[in-house]
């Protein structure tokens, strides 16, 4: 099979020019070199994909630094693992590996690598489907290796292991395989569906860090919801401490899609994981804004009754004012099927929220109120007047403070 016609089409212009000058820059140092693993597959299926990894028999290191020079890129390196990645710009970059073997010292270990062949190198990938090499050689241009029946599985729609262990040397291919079984609608094979149930308990044994980045992958799919189904079906959830249910997350996440509010979505999605749920701070390297999602959401659970029950503007967003949005979010879009939550939640968010307070600390220090903590309790009340139309523009606003100082 030659693809050569397919990468030509596939590739932007500019990154087509790259990877050609790559592939010169290899066979100048006679290093063959390949477009390995997503990229092929996906030429097959005629999907789009410009996240190039290429593969050299020899120093990869060496020739990215060349092609960075040749190309005033940035260069960042992994010695250990004889990778490097060259930013272009805009976002663009460009991965290059050294082909390796690897050995893994124990279960959920990160493996020991030595340099090997592209055959070796394949070999050791996660799934058949991501074992397809294109050979960027002048002489071979385009033509693909398949050293394992990758373009079989892809025929016959199956996300398939390399060996029984691969799970167990790599518990987070467990969330691969689900991840594009889910989005190439893909089954998963027997045998492999069955290792990977042997395999859920090595995930406890995995560094989080490692899990969170798979989560985030998973978050950044079209429909993360259809990821989450599978693993619901598989019984994976437990151990990765997501409690999302399809009973109400599939809406959940169609509506938080729907709606992506800058600046919050990506807390709102990954807080819908596990609404609330505690362990997440302790367990996962979470970033501040989203530990305190977490925990925001956990005490706004406590407050549904509360929620529920006022009627009045400004008693809500006195109680709703001091949350995140993103932790507000979250609680709207897991109790959907609470419609008075819902009701006053989108309420508070589309009504209430964006409404300033008609002074500032400024006015008040303006207006002869010494500075002082006494300036927060002043704001909030004049807030709440605002809201119950005792005050409706500066003016009154300002005679509010005078008869109330």
């Amino acid at each position: 099979m030659n693809l050569a016609a397919q990468l030509e089409q596939a590739l932007p212009p500019a990154l087509g020019a790259v990877v050609r000058e790559a592939a010169e820059l290899a066979d100048h140092r006679q290093l063959p070199l390949y477009l390995v693993g997503g990229p092929v597959r996906d030429l097959i299926l005629g999907r789009a994909n410009t996240d190039l990894d290429l593969v050299a028999e020899g120093d990869a290191i060496a020739l990215a630094r060349a092609c960075a020079t040749r190309w005033g890129g940035t260069l960042t390196t992994h010695a250990a693992f004889g990778t490097a990645t060259v930013l272009l710009g805009a976002g663009t970059s460009i991965d290059f590996v050294t082909a390796r073997r690897e050995t893994y010292p124990h279960p959920a270990a990160l493996p020991i690598v030595m340099p090997a062949t592209i055959a070796d190198d394949l070999r050791r990938r996660d799934f058949t489907i991501n074992t397809l090499a294109l050979s960027l050689a002048p002489h071979s241009w385009g033509d693909v290796l398949d050293p394992v029946g990758g373009v079989a599985d892809l025929h016959k729609r199956l996300v398939r292991v390399l060996h029984d262990r691969s799970f167990v040397d790599d518990p987070t291919r467990i969330l691969r395989a689900i991840r594009f079984a889910a989005r190439l609608d893909y089954g998963i094979e027997a045998h492999t569906r069955s290792l990977l149930a042997l395999a859920l308990p090595y995930l406890e044994q995995t560094s989080s860090a490692r899990i969170l980045h798979e989560l985030r992958l998973l978050l950044r799919e079209v429909e993360p919801e259809r990821v989450l189904q599978l693993h619901e079906a598989l019984g994976s959830l437990p151990a990765l401490a997501i409690t999302w249910q399809s009973t109400w997350g599939v809406r959940a996440f169609e509506a938080a899609r729907a709606q992506p509010i800058t600046g919050v979505h990506d807390q709102v999605l990954l807080g819908l994981l596990a609404p609330g749920e505690l362990r997440w701070p302790a367990q996962y390297p979470l970033t501040v804004g989203e530990q305190r999602v977490f925990k925001q959401v956990a005490e706004l659970q406590g407050q549904v009754l509360a929620i529920e029950g006022l009627q009045a503007d400004d008693a809500l967003d006195q109680l709703l004012q001091p949350f995140d949005t993103a932790a507000l979010l979250v609680l709207r879009y897991s109790r959907w099927e609470n419609t008075k939550v819902v009701i006053a939640l989108t309420h508070y968010l589309n009504n209430l929220r964006p409404i300033k307070t008609l002074l500032t600390g400024d006015d008040l220090r303006v207006l002869g109120l010494p500075p002082g903590p006494q300036y927060r309790k002043v704001l909030a009340e004049l807030r709440a007047a605002q809201l119950r139309g005792v005050v409706t523009d500066r003016r009154s606003a300002e005679a509010w403070v005078y008869a109330n100082r």
